[in-house]
């Protein structure tokens, strides 16, 4: 194998397949990235066995070939190289020399002993626009269960992947018992409903890996596995194994509300403030001020008595009775960091009722939501007069 390509093009490959790659492995191939040179340019794997992830570069292909090299290694000495470098990588008798204004030398593992990639066979039935599926699974997989309940309930761990032909879309889940996360993504689809559960983790790589992708991203449903397919970049998760929760019954229905609408900033504002003083296990009591003669508020205090106290309050749109509620501050912001820029709606029918949150996504305050469980107040902090 002998290839010629750019600093930044091999290093941006590396980055993409870098997230499936563990930087240490009872089994060294899982260490390295397979690196392939044909006539289609340079194709990098990277993979845990949960997670793989394909993207081909272009290069200059003198001689081809294939071998495994050690990923972070390999990605950290690209990185000290400077941005358009032209860089060589030889194979020669089990090693590869990564030549350009510096060189190294990297032991290699033979190709063979690395998982072959198996692809999907047929068309893609579902065809999705980038953008909004890396948004939607950003905002669905903040929801997911972490640690100790992502481990005694495996299906949570996850984004349950839902597809709805009749509507064209795709709905994106995620939940972890005190909070849940429902995004609708619109989406071409000729084929039937289907669904799958794929791990939170293996989602922020897809999401990660087809960010900057301006192509439609095509979707395989296979047994047992999710396949992505974007420009120049494809992703295989394993599904998880498992029936989800029906999260639906958890959205509260209610008609009568209270509606704060607040700019992202403002929200995160007082989240960012609560969690100064208090653990995310406390709650931060929210007040809505409706306009009575003075412009409409949101209230915030948290109080820690080994540390002290903190409040502070934002003009902000108020419609309906005023109220207060306790909330986990960590829960509000995870959820307003993952709606990006713009307004959002806080809407809750009681202070023993879960918030429910929707993003501005350009149509108003729709169907996307996060619901987020209440902390049980004194009755004083019930209604603000």
């Amino acid at each position: 194998m002998k290839v010629n390509i750019l600093q930044e093009s091999l290093l941006q490959a590396l980055e993409t397949v870098l997230p499936a790659i563990k930087k240490v492995s009872l089994i060294p191939v899982f260490e390295t990235v397979a690196i392939t040179a044909d006539e289609n340019g340079l194709t990098l794997v990277g993979t845990d066995l949960e997670t793989t992830i394909v993207t081909t570069v272009s290069a200059t292909v003198k001689e081809v070939g294939g071998i495994c090299l050690p990923a972070h290694t390999l990605t950290e000495f690209v990185k000290t190289l400077p941005q358009g470098d032209k860089l060589s990588m030889t194979l020669k008798e089990g090693k590869v020399q990564v030549k350009g204004s510096s060189q190294a030398t990297l032991a290699a593992i033979n190709i063979e002993e690395f998982p072959p990639m198996r692809y999907p066979e047929g068309a893609a039935l579902y065809s999705i626009n980038a953008e909004t599926l890396v948004a939607g699974i950003k905002r669905a997989a903040i929801a997911a269960a972490k640690g100790d309940l992502g481990n005694a309930r495996p299906v949570l761990s996850g984004v349950n992947l839902r597809t709805k032909a009749e509507a064209n879309r795709l709905v994106l889940a995620g939940a972890d018992g005190f909070r849940l996360s429902v995004q609708y993504v619109p989406m071409d689809s000729t084929g039937p409903d289907v669904e799958a559960i794929i791990p939170a983790k293996a989602a922020m790589i897809i999401a990660k890996a087809f960010k900057n992708t301006a192509a439609p991203v095509s979707i395989w449903f296979e047994q047992g596995r999710v396949f992505f397919r974007g420009e120049g970049t494809a992703v295989v998760s394993q599904a998880i194994e498992g029936k989800y929760l029906d999260y639906v019954q958890i959205i509260p229905r209610s008609e009568t509300y209270t509606e704060v609408i607040a700019p992202t900033e403002v929200v995160k504002h007082l989240c960012d403030l609560a969690l100064v003083i208090i653990d995310p296990a406390q709650p931060a009591v929210f007040e809505a001020v409706p306009e009575n003669g003075s412009p409409a508020k949101i209230r915030m205090s948290a109080e820690q008595k080994e540390l002290g106290s903190t409040a502070t309050e934002h003009d902000v749109r108020v419609s309906g009775a005023g109220i207060g509620f306790g909330m986990n501050a960590k829960y509000l912001r995870d959820a307003v960091n993952a709606c990006g820029a713009g307004d959002v709606a806080l809407r809750v029918s009681g202070a023993t009722k879960p918030l429910m949150l929707f993003p501005n996504d350009g149509n108003g305050f729709a169907e996307n939501i996060h619901v987020i469980m209440p902390y049980h107040l004194a009755e004083k902090c019930e209604v603000v007069q």
